[in-house]
């Protein structure tokens, strides 16, 4: 039993594949003050549009269109991390990037961007992969790095602290 504590085996390799991570996450949760601010917003201004229009029609045409704005924020999203790729599951739709595409990641306070560029850009944010933590902030740091590191042939982890190869 003690050589499944994570020791190498023959030729310095593990034994066993490393773990995937799958977590969810749901924004709202986090500042219940301000998802009650922005259903209120939402509200006041779908009913400011059907008063300035006078059709109710317009005024739930801007409902509907607000409330798909900001239907991530309350549906929340299912982030995972596996030795394919990391992927981030929402509402509609789901976006992946294989770890051959990731360049590097750049962590911030909330989650982490795996960028398919080296350097921090705007458009970094469109063309990469965000994601977002809950309360597992080294567990998906540790997962991420580990399995750049092996994508990578480097054996090494990917940088999670900032991404840019010195």
């Amino acid at each position: 039993m003690d050589q499944d504590q994570g020791s190498a085996g023959p030729g310095g390799r593990r034994a066993e594949p490393p773990t995937p991570l799958l977590w969810f996450v749901r924004p709202c949760a986090r500042n219940r003050l301000l998802a009650a601010v922005v259903a209120l917003l939402v509200l006041v201004v779908s009913l400011a549009v059907q008063v300035l229009f006078g059709s109710p029609w317009w005024g739930l045409l801007a409902l509907l269109l607000l409330g798909l704005s900001v239907a991530p924020y309350y549906v929340g999203a299912t982030y995972a991390v596996s030795e394919e790729g990391a992927s981030a599951r929402g509402l509609l739709v789901t976006h992946r990037r294989t770890w051959a595409e990731v360049r590097a990641c750049f962590p911030d306070g909330e989650g982490v961007l795996l960028s398919p560029l080296q350097r921090p850009s705007r458009l970094a944010y469109t063309r990469g992969l965000y994601l977002r933590f809950a309360d597992n902030r080294d567990e998906v740091l540790a997962c991420v790095a580990r399995f750049m590191g092996e994508a990578t042939g480097s054996g090494e982890p990917g940088a999670p602290d900032g991404g840019a190869d010195g």
